[in-house]
């Protein structure tokens, strides 16, 4: 509410204040962000909208739900040293070992990489992936912490282990995927015992999918598992989304302009170097691109006024390093020569 003090209350008849008339998935994708006309100091009041994404992820979806309350029962913790291993998390497990409590169900799931869903890109290939373990107590047991969470889940991080109390599993649209073993018996103790073993082991030595895997088959093979046939669940999210291909195709029509761009310049150099005759070809070559330059810059400034030439070298700088290391050297000479060089938008681009 700090950021949204509207959200407190809201009429029925604008739920969500100015999103509440949003056409389709438009304000849970990315229109709730927009000031003022989203959710962020809205001028209609209204609550959060829920399964909001952020470009097609979920903000802070390890401690907030997607209706919008603060989840104040999750608690994370991740190990200072970089490590594998916990000594808060060890203690935990094996006090609830000492009260022959057992894990109903263990999970192994898959996450999107952050940078890559940020593009609006979600492999299939697991290597591409986040990888993690989660455990479930029984409904009727206590919490795994004084009253917080029966849900653990277990993750390593480059910064080290990521272990998280819950109350609630993993839910499919917070998942890639999710392979969901239902036990008989898995004891606290051989989680705790497999943390143990980690000491020292950096994320170089075992990255988070071998370090869930290996989880996974240690408890596993340790545990005693029920008849319930195993649950699978994959998302059927595409690997490339649209905003991906937005980015791809502005990607490539950037790089196909630059491209195009070299290309005239050397049509350009060839043709002037053909055309001179007093002078050598090159020096010629050069002398004609020069003029090309300034005529340019010229008819920038007379048609786009005086900031205009500063955009065309800007844009001319980029799509063809050729002219930024002229300028760049230009200037250097300058200084090393003691003359005073004039404002960049008071000189022509090439001189």
């Amino acid at each position: 509410l700090a950021n949204n003090p509207a959200a407190s209350s809201w009429l029925d008849c604008s739920e969500f204040g100015l999103l509440t008339f949003s056409p389709g998935n438009l304000g849970e994708s990315s229109c709730w962000m927009l000031p003022f006309v989203g959710q962020q100091a809205q001028l209609i009041p209204g609550r959060q909208l829920p399964h909001r994404t952020c470009f097609g992820s979920h903000p802070c979806a390890s401690s907030c739900n997607m209706d919008g309350a603060p989840d104040f029962t999750t608690q994370q913790h991740i190990t200072k040293d970089g490590t594998g291993y916990d000594a808060e998390l060890v203690a935990l497990l094996y006090g609830l070992a000492g009260q022959n409590v057992s894990f109903s169900s263990v999970s192994y799931f898959t996450t999107s990489l952050s940078q890559l869903a940020l593009l609006g890109v979600y492999p299939e290939d697991a290597a591409l992936q986040h990888h993690g373990v989660q455990f479930v107590l029984p409904a009727e047991a206590q919490s795994i912490s004084n009253g917080t969470g029966r849900v653990l889940t277990v993750e390593m991080m480059v910064e080290g282990l990521l272990w998280t109390l819950r109350e609630q599993p993993l839910a499919e649209d917070e998942v890639y995927s999710l392979e969901t073993y239902h036990m008989e018996h898995l004891d606290a103790g051989v989680v705790a015992d497999f943390v143990v073993d980690q000491k020292g082991a950096t994320y170089k030595d075992a990255n988070c999918q071998a370090y869930a895997r290996h989880l996974l088959t240690r408890v596993l093979s340790h545990g005693t598992r029920s008849g319930q046939a195993v649950e699978l669940f994959v998302a059927s999210q595409a690997p490339l989304s649209r905003r991906a291909l937005v980015l791809l195709a502005g990607v490539s029509t950037a790089l196909l302009g630059a491209a195009l761009a070299q290309l005239l310049l050397l049509a350009r150099f060839v043709k002037h170097c053909r055309a001179a005759q007093d002078t050598g070809r090159i020096r010629g070559g050069v002398a004609g691109l020069v003029g090309d330059a300034e005529a340019v810059d010229q008819w920038a400034a007379k048609v786009g006024g005086r900031w205009a030439p500063t955009a065309l070298r800007a844009v001319v700088a980029w799509l063809c390093p050729v002219f930024l290391w002229y300028l760049a050297g230009r200037w250097v000479v300058g200084k090393l020569r003691g003359e005073k060089v004039a404002p960049a938008l008071e000189q022509p681009l090439l001189k």
